[in-house]
């Protein structure tokens, strides 16, 4: 995310004015350094094992077997309740409300989770693609709360890319940077959306399957409107205003 917004200033400050090299080196430093910013993670977290390494070397392993006692069962078993009941407290109380959950949220979308296990939703969004983490996490919310369907998700993203699309083709004014974020946005956002329509339409059952088959339904379906349609009708186009014919060899640039 880091390297996508630079290279998205980058380009329109570049676009914008013209840059001495100086800055052009600094921006390449600049680019560098994020480029090698996950060799950083992966030192932090090689230091951090091996660190977890020494210290549960220094500390001896000791194994106590211990044999209870030949006691009553009811009574164990009294005991062994009225332990657990503090315990229980102790964790309820240590459980934070769900109305005051900010701060340790926001303290937990931080911190790195102990190794092995999985990251939460808050800790992943850092490192996501936000039209994917959107579409995915949304999607998710809208439809346990207000039962709104992900094709109609799906119909409301490609609506809005519409939007991004419209603005390239009416050539709208310093609309071409914002228009790109919005198409690549959306982008992102279809793909979560299309899995998990296919695996909720269509069961688990072939999902591997019918997940290449979603995967090759966008090449297809680029050639089919870029090349049939959209290059069809640009040299239809070209041929008419050069007074020429389809299948010639003369100049076939659009003017429009």
């Amino acid at each position: 995310m880091a390297l996508a917004t630079y290279l998205l200033v980058m380009i329109v400050v570049q676009n914008q004015m013209e840059l001495s090299h100086p800055a052009l080196v600094v921006s390449a430093t600049a680019l560098m350094l994020i480029l090698l910013l996950p060799l950083a993670v992966v030192v932090k977290q090689e230091y951090r094992i091996k660190r977890e390494l020494e210290d549960s070397l220094l500390v001896p392993s000791t194994v106590a077997v211990e044999k209870p006692p030949a006691a009553a069962p009811l009574q164990m078993a009294a005991k062994a309740e009225t332990e657990e009941a503090p315990a229980t407290k102790a964790e309820d109380a240590a459980t934070p409300a769900s109305g005051g959950c900010f701060g340790s949220c926001l303290k937990e979308m931080f911190s790195p989770p102990a190794q092995g296990e999985d990251y939460t939703i808050l800790q992943a969004l850092i490192w996501n693609y936000a039209g994917r983490v959107t579409a995915g996490f949304v999607s998710e919310a809208v439809l346990a709360r207000y039962k709104f369907p992900r094709p109609l998700m799906l119909t409301l993203v490609l609506l809005l890319a519409c939007v991004g699309h419209l603005h390239i083709a009416f050539g709208v004014r310093q609309s071409l940077y914002a228009a790109s974020v919005v198409i690549g946005f959306c982008f992102g956002a279809q793909w979560p959306l299309l899995l998990a329509i296919i695996s909720e339409v269509f069961g688990l059952k072939y999902y591997s399957t019918l997940y290449n088959f979603g995967s090759v339904a966008s090449p297809i379906g680029a050639y089919a409107l870029n090349v049939r349609v959209a290059g069809y009708l640009y040299d239809v186009e070209a041929a008419r205003q050069h007074g020429g014919t389809l299948d010639g060899v003369g100049d076939k640039t659009c003017w429009l």
